[in-house]
């Protein structure tokens, strides 16, 4: 039996996820206010102009694990190449099931895909966060947290990685204003609002990492 990085490959899966939109991210992006093409001055044109800008968020929304959701599951055992499959709409069965079959092997798993690093890891740790599943310890990076992205991935550019208002879409939080916003807060002597804005962006990173230091539990 030959190794990997010191690891029999016995522990090593080699895997590879399948996305889609969610049904209600569909919906959602369908209705967002976007800018037209600023070029465009006929009306039935700009509004055009938004219906496919819409239209491209919903067709790039698989990427990204706070519109997508995971329907496709499959990995092969590296020693014997016995091999794992699950797919469908039930999306926390579907990671449940990968979950356990591999609690189920070994305490020291080892995952390895083609950019799992820029893609796979991250989405299934931020799908994690999304169902409140708890993160298992295979998902876990190997160095402190300092930044939330850091959840997500170790790759620059990585897909993974989005914007606050991203994450709190993902965990049904909102949030009431920007960081463009700011200037006119301050402009206003809008202190209340400014001080409201601040903390919600406090509380939506706290709660993405309260989610993500919580253990996944397999009996659950």
């Amino acid at each position: 039996m030959y190794q990997t990085a010191g690891q029999p490959s016995s522990n090593i899966w080699v895997f590879d996820i399948e996305t889609a939109v969610r049904g209600t991210a569909r919906e959602y992006l369908s209705s967002l206010d976007v800018d037209a093409d600023k070029r465009l001055k006929d009306p039935a044109k700009i509004e055009e102009s938004k219906k496919e800008k819409r239209q491209e968020l919903i067709d790039k929304a698989p990427l990204y694990w706070w519109y997508g959701q995971i329907v496709s599951i499959a990995a092969e055992r590296l020693s014997d190449r016995a091999t794992f499959q699950v797919h469908g709409l039930d999306e926390k069965k579907n990671i449940r099931d990968f979950f356990n079959l591999l609690y189920s092997e070994s305490d020291s798993v080892r995952l390895v895909g083609k950019n799992s690093l820029g893609f796979d890891f991250g989405y299934l740790v931020g799908r994690c966060i999304s169902l409140d599943l708890g993160v298992p310890y295979f998902l876990r990076p190997y160095r402190p947290i300092e930044d939330i992205d850091q959840c997500f991935s170790s790759k620059s550019g990585s897909c993974t990685t989005g914007k606050l208002s991203d994450y709190a879409y993902a965990l049904g939080m909102s949030k009431s204003a920007n960081g463009s916003d700011v200037a006119g807060m301050v402009d206003r002597g809008e202190w209340d609002q400014l001080s409201s804005y601040n903390q919600q962006d406090v509380t939506i990173t706290a709660e993405v990492l309260r989610r993500w230091a919580k253990e996944y539990d397999r009996h659950a």
